[in-house]
């Protein structure tokens, strides 16, 4: 998840296809740490119909660091979960 992050971060000017791609993996991350196939499989649908929803989200740089912002916050608060 840190590297989705770190990669989203690091350029948000990125193409649109690149910034998917790298919020897409935080998430299929997400499920697998999980170790919940049902999670990633669900995961894995509900990502698939955002991207028809949501592309231009990702075509704004100021999104982008939203976004980063929340999976920051997301991982924070695993870590949290697991101490």
């Amino acid at each position: 998840m840190r590297y989705a992050i770190d990669q989203l971060r690091a350029d948000p000017r990125a193409d649109r296809l690149r910034r998917i791609n790298y919020d897409h993996l935080f998430h299929y991350a997400m499920g697998r740490a999980a170790q919940s196939e049902l999670l990633a499989y669900y995961q894995h649908q509900v990502l698939e119909q955002l991207y028809f929803s949501l592309r231009e989200v990702v075509e704004d740089e100021q999104h982008v660091q939203g976004i980063v912002a929340l999976h920051e916050e997301t991982l924070q608060e695993i870590g949290r979960a697991h101490v």
